[in-house]
């Protein structure tokens, strides 16, 4: 039986199944594919995943290495790879345009664990790009509701945003969340379950919608890291990169 690609593939919201692919340049036991080809039980911690979202400005491709070892490119405005599997151990993790190197971190990776890794920031408007590490072990919301937190990731507006998850006929109101600077994180809150209207303006500023998506599906018992990043290097709107943790990422726009 062969072994997947090493590529990633873009995650898309139409994707309902989580697909795990093994980095197999990396030589690791493909736990995944040996299950899929009729393979025995094992009792070990389940091999760490991991995946990318470029967040960034204006690397309108980045590519993403894991070890020196090319994982995937991913297209700028919160694009997302699926999660890809890895070995139990530290490796280093950074990204590119073309030939030259924006960042890199040295992480360690423990069984059962899941990371997601956004890069954000940008290389010409006096901006490093920078990597913005998600551990996805958050405690799971009370039964029926669903765990929220937010990050400032557009580099492009720095100053304060509010971003504004809602019922979907609802006027704005008070927001959800305050980021009071760019590479501003929140705390989470909790929301019931359901269908939302999500929208992100200037703080204090209701009519100047930066992002206004109409339906985001929130199921129970999730948890939920939305990214605000930029949407493309002539535009000054915003997505959001929506990461579920062990689950489907999203990008939000409109």
């Amino acid at each position: 039986m062969s072994r997947p690609p090493l590529s990633l593939q873009p995650l898309s919201p139409r994707d309902a199944r989580r697909r795990r692919l093994v980095l197999a340049a990396l030589g690791i036991p493909a736990l995944a594919g040996i299950a899929g080809c009729g393979g025995g039980h094992d009792d070990r911690p389940a091999d760490p995943l991991l995946r990318f979202i470029n967040g960034t400005r204006d690397v309108t491709l980045a590519s993403f290495y894991v070890d020196d070892l090319f994982a995937t490119s991913l297209n700028l405005g919160g694009i997302g790879s699926i999660y890809g599997e890895l070995s139990r151990t530290t490796h280093t993790v950074s990204v590119r345009q073309g030939g030259n190197e924006l960042e890199r971190v040295q992480l360690a990776f423990f069984g059962d664990s899941a990371t997601s890794i956004l890069a954000y920031g940008s290389t010409a408007t006096g901006s490093d790009v920078r990597f913005w590490v998600v551990a996805e072990d958050s405690a799971r919301p009370a039964p029926g509701q669903v765990r929220l937190r937010a990050f400032h990731a557009a580099v492009h507006r720095p100053q304060p945003l509010a971003v504004h998850v809602g019922p979907v006929g609802a006027p704005l109101g008070t927001p959800t969340f305050t980021l009071d600077a760019y590479e501003t994180r929140s705390g989470f809150v909790e929301v019931p379950a359901g269908t939302y209207r999500v929208r992100v303006t200037p703080a204090g500023v209701a009519d100047d919608l930066l992002l206004d998506y109409p339906a985001a599906l929130l199921p129970a018992d999730t948890v939920w890291h939305l990214a605000v990043v930029p949407r493309a290097a002539g535009s000054d709107r915003v997505n959001i990169a929506a990461i579920r943790e062990r689950g489907d990422g999203q990008t939000w726009t409109a």
